[in-house]
């Protein structure tokens, strides 16, 4: 399908052409709609009239207007309308209300210039000069009556447009509105300075917890460092002296069977010789030395059970050297060290802040599902929220001059505005997601192509 329209231009009206494909008409792309002359739609009733206004007189125009159960829409060519000295005297709109007010007031000249009917042959003089002056008055009561129709129309689009969610709430009810936002507004900002003085006392007593827990893991650390260095070393004494005490006991035995293999018998044992003496007296030192090795094994044993004591006062909940050894390792790795900072930080913490784990729960949770629960935070943004679009809507309506601001409070009481500000949102919302859509599938990552594959498969031969 071709659509044609003309569109002004730099040289003058241009003419614009597209083309609506198939596929947008089979997905409902178009709604059907009936375009048809003022005279051919007397006596016919729709929905929703839309009147292109140039060209008709205040009879037709009234005709036109009156075809609607819940709303009629005047559209006007401000370009036709104004002269280009129209323009050059006021200049270019500052607004949409401007604009707006500007077409009407051209419309109504056009209307009120309109010529009335005569009659084929003329009256006497007074009658005619009486009818002439009624139908002059009647004309301009019906013009009058079509621009009041026309403004309550166009204050009705103002106080239904979706960008303006206040827009049906009387002014008495604005400024009660505006104050309970305030007090609203100002008491959850109270609210969320104590939160947020809390959080801030909270975060400092974890920070020094976490500081504490650190520092005495450090300090445990460096005490079980020396600690299990002073038992090694006590070990290791204690090792060298029994294996000196083994060595003695060893040549204590041996000498012993010499002296018993070589002089066992009573009558060697009275023969003399210096050899005997010789066993006897290295026999006499080796019992010595046993016995020095034996006080200094039984000296180094109880170093180091004073050793494994002490380590063991560093961290008592252990009760081998082993498991000392495997605490500081763990103290000792980055990792190890930081999730045993985390888990003794969050027992300390579970002690003196009780709340404190359910406090973050309930914060992820928020942050992960908005409709969770909402903070004092989140209400006291929604209040500033809801403040700042009832303060501009006043700040709005004290520019308007007092036609307007009369002409709006007239249509806050027409019983239809509810159902098309109602109307209007429902279609700004389908319009935002109509435009959302677009954007979110652009942002969907989809793999390229590999050459060769196209969307039913791999094509005949690929891969050969």
């Amino acid at each position: 399908m071709i659509v044609q329209w003309r569109r002004p231009g730099a040289d003058g009206p241009t003419l614009v052409v597209e083309k609506v494909s198939a596929a947008y008409i089979a997905a409902d792309g178009l709604s059907h709609g009936t375009a048809m002359t003022v005279a051919a739609a007397q006596g016919l009733t729709a929905d929703r009239a839309l009147v292109y206004g140039m060209g008709l007189d205040p009879h037709t125009l009234y005709a036109a207007m009156t075809r609607d159960r819940l709303s009629a829409h005047l559209y006007l060519p401000r370009n036709v309308l104004e002269s280009d000295a129209d323009r050059a005297r006021h200049g270019q709109p500052r607004n949409a209300a401007e604009e707006l007010h500007r077409a009407l007031d051209a419309y109504a000249a056009t209307l009120q210039g309109d010529r009335a009917d005569h009659l084929i042959t003329p009256e006497p003089e007074p009658i005619a000069a009486v009818r002439a002056r009624q139908r002059e008055a009647a004309e301009q009561a019906e013009v009058a009556k079509m621009a009041k129709a026309v403004f309550a129309a166009a204050m009705l689009e103002q106080v239904t447009d979706p960008r303006r969610p206040h827009g049906l709430i009387g002014d008495e009810q604005l400024q009660e509105r505006i104050t309970a936002a305030a007090t609203q507004t100002t008491a959850l900002a109270k609210v969320v300075e104590v939160e947020q003085r809390r959080e801030r006392e909270t975060a400092e007593r974890v920070t020094a917890v976490r500081a504490q827990v650190h520092a005495e893991l450090a300090g445990e650390r460096d005490r079980l460092t020396t600690a299990l260095t002073a038992l090694d070393d006590a070990a290791h004494r204690h090792d060298a002296a029994q294996d000196r005490l083994r060595a003695a006991q060893r040549k204590v035995t041996g000498l012993e069977t010499t002296l018993r293999e070589r002089y066992g018998g009573r009558i060697r044992s009275w023969l003399p010789s210096s050899e005997r003496s010789r066993l006897t007296e290295q026999l006499q030192q080796a019992k010595e030395k046993l016995t020095g090795a034996a006080r200094r094994a039984e000296s180094a044993d109880r170093a180091e059970q004073a050793a494994l004591r002490q380590a063991m006062e560093v961290f008592p909940a252990v009760a081998t050297p082993a498991e000392l050894h495997q605490r500081l390792r763990v103290l000792t790795g980055p990792r190890t060290f930081a999730a045993a900072l985390g888990k003794e930080s969050a027992a300390r913490l579970e002690t003196v802040l009780p709340g404190l784990a359910d406090q973050r729960r309930v914060r992820a949770a928020r942050l992960t599902s908005p409709g969770f629960g909402d903070s004092a935070a989140d209400r006291h943004h929604r209040a500033r929220q809801d403040l700042a679009a009832l303060t501009a809507e006043a700040d709005y309506r004290h520019q308007l001059d007092t036609a307007r601001q009369r002409g709006e409070e007239r249509a806050r009481r027409d019983p239809a505005a509810p159902a098309l500000a109602q109307s209007r949102r429902e279609q700004a919302q389908q319009q935002a997601e109509t435009r959302r859509r677009p954007r979110e599938q652009a942002r969907i990552y989809r793999p390229p192509t590999p050459p060769g594959i196209t969307a039913k498969g791999p094509r005949q031969g690929y891969g050969r």
